[in-house]
């Protein structure tokens, strides 16, 4: 959550450049989780802290497909750099800043 403001200042120059922005969510993956209410519940979030990029809910049948087309068992947050090939061309797990995010914009446009 701490990294979102910062990856929100740099959506707008993705799309302006023909790429796409948008978060993962594993919360249908907690125990307990509200399946039914859980997407009302994050489109509210969302309203709320002005997030103007697509967050994909995921669930059981998606994880396990999911994590291993993008390798992503591993720490949380994790951020992909996505070439127009589908093509995974940089990462940064943890916590990214505004420069961090660039860098990985940049490398999806230019491709592997």
């Amino acid at each position: 959550m701490a990294e979102l403001p910062e990856l929100l200042e740099v959506a707008p120059r993705a799309r302006s450049a023909g790429a796409d922005v948008f978060g993962l969510s594993y919360d249908m993956m907690v125990a307990g989780a509200d399946y039914e209410g859980l997407p009302d519940t994050m489109a509210r979030f969302l309203a709320k802290k002005q997030f103007d990029f697509d967050v994909l809910l995921y669930d059981e049948d998606d994880y396990e497909a999911i994590n291993k087309r993008f390798g992503l068992a591993g720490e949380i947050p994790v951020t992909l750099a996505i070439d127009k090939d589908g093509e995974v061309v940089d990462r940064h797990e943890g916590s990214a800043n505004r420069e961090r995010f660039e860098e990985l914009l940049d490398r999806a446009l230019l491709g592997g």
